[in-house]
């Protein structure tokens, strides 16, 4: 498995699912068996029969006894009670978008890491995935991949064994520094859209300062006279 080594935090661990509970399972083992102190699970998935029977089997394994005291919840992507049986909706996505935004802040404000596991489901909520994690990851949360050796998802085995393989790569990820202040500055702020919003007006801000700044030490008055000019579509 390649990952930073385990630091002494408490983990929530979020995982994606789509058919093939095997995706949880497998990560969830290898990151125990990693020395990771795993709290508590939670399985973001869509609504829909094939997904229902995934989140069955993952309920199952927990309710054997299979993790000990480590609990799990299932989160669905709904909104308004309406359930999305597929990620073909800019609605779906948002939503998603909003349920990784909650689950990671809550888990921050009660002093745990978050790691997060994107091989299951489709790949667009792997990127939900990587658009929050960048808005609210820290140094200690980790963004996974999963590779097995599953020939197809109607394999039923669950954990690994000689003949069924597998191995996490940590993803980097690009933490947007600009976000952590937001939420400093607005620290009620619940809205993932809203965060996205405050980051963008704040690039936008610092890319103004920016240029007047090298228009004010780099250009002579004239050349400023010039670029003024031109930015207003003058000869």
């Amino acid at each position: 498995m390649t990952h930073p080594e385990p630091v002494g935090f408490p983990i929530r661990f979020l995982a994606t699912l789509g058919t093939a509970p095997q995706v949880v399972t497998l990560a969830l083992d290898l990151l125990l068996e990693s020395g990771f102190d795993i709290q508590d699970v939670v399985v973001l998935h869509t609504i829909n029969p094939e997904t229902a029977r995934a989140v069955e089997v993952i309920r199952d394994e927990f309710e054997a006894g299979i993790y000990g005291p480590i609990k799990v919840r299932f989160a669905a992507i709904e909104q308004g009670g309406k359930p999305f049986a597929d990620m073909d909706q800019i609605s779906a996505f948002q939503r998603l978008l909003q349920l990784f935004h909650d689950e990671i802040r809550t888990a921050h404000a009660s002093r745990h890491a978050v790691h997060v596991c994107v091989a299951g489901g489709r790949k667009v909520m792997a990127l939900a995935a990587m658009v929050v994690a960048q808005l609210l990851f820290d140094s200690s949360d980790v963004l996974w991949h999963l590779f097995s050796d599953l020939p197809d998802v109607a394999d039923s085995r669950l954990h690994a064994t000689e003949e069924l393989r597998s191995r996490l790569l940590a993803i980097p990820v690009l933490r947007f520094g600009m976000a952590t202040d937001i939420l400093a500055a607005f620290p009620n702020l619940a809205n993932v859209q809203s965060l996205i919003e405050l980051q963008e007006k704040a690039m936008r801000g610092d890319l103004m300062r920016r240029r007047r700044e090298f228009m004010q030490r780099y250009l002579t008055r004239a050349e400023r006279e010039v670029a003024e000019l031109v930015c207003q579509g003058k000869d």
